[in-house]
């Protein structure tokens, strides 16, 4: 149902705006469990883990 779908986006956005949903409830998060030579693809997650290292590499 399109007109429920955008009702429901519509009330969540005005929670968020009044701080009725806690933010920490929006946190994706992604781990990484192999080390970067073992992905086959140059998935965003490990490229960024990869520049993150060359930078800081502590």
């Amino acid at each position: 149902d399109p007109n429920g779908a955008v009702e429901y986006v519509k009330n969540v956005i005005s929670d968020l705006l009044c701080n009725r949903i806690d933010i920490s409830q929006l946190v994706i998060s992604k781990e990484l469990t192999k080390t970067d030579s073992e992905y086959s693809n140059k998935q965003p997650h490990v490229e960024l883990a990869h520049k993150m290292r060359k930078r800081d590499p502590g």
